[in-house]
């Protein structure tokens, strides 16, 4: 894993489809992921070109607690007709029928934290403590992010 400005650097709105493209355009050769919460994937069908993003690029889906997907089969085939390959312990996989890339779906150990709620804790000086690495936090707060309540850029 690398760090990122390419968002921070784009002027507008940035949406994952283009930083997607803009990350293999630097590194052509790279089988990228992205990695994202069961919740947000529930959510996939409302972004921009969701149907080209699980075309072109494989995506890990993490369960997260209170946002449960009870058939992944038919969230998957509506947003891209994927097949469903196989199930290996507590991860189900999917390949896109075309293309080959990947779905997966996996369990990871439930904390009830997401980054909404961290942001929301800074915004209103509550404390954060235990939910980020101390190196994150100090970063966070060093440079004073999140302080204020931000609006998508138009």
């Amino acid at each position: 894993l690398t760090l990122s400005e390419i968002e921070v650097q784009r002027e507008g709105v940035s949406y994952t489809i283009d930083t997607l493209q803009a990350l293999e355009t630097l590194q052509p050769s790279a089988d990228l992921f992205l990695i994202v919460g069961i919740d947000t994937f529930k959510d996939m069908g409302s972004w921009k070109e969701p149907r080209r993003l699980l075309e072109r690029y494989n995506v890990l889906i993490g369960t997260r607690p209170g946002h449960e997907l009870e058939n992944h089969d038919t969230l998957v085939k509506q947003l891209c007709g994927a097949s469903h390959i196989a199930q290996t312990g507590d991860a189900s996989r999917y390949q896109h029928r075309l293309t080959g890339k990947n779905l997966i779906f996996f369990k990871i150990t439930p904390y009830n934290i997401s980054s909404s709620e961290i942001r929301d804790n800074i915004r209103h000086g509550r404390e954060i403590k235990n939910m980020l690495p101390p190196e994150v936090e100090n970063y966070i707060m060093r440079h004073q992010l999140y302080q204020a309540e931000s609006s998508p850029l138009v």
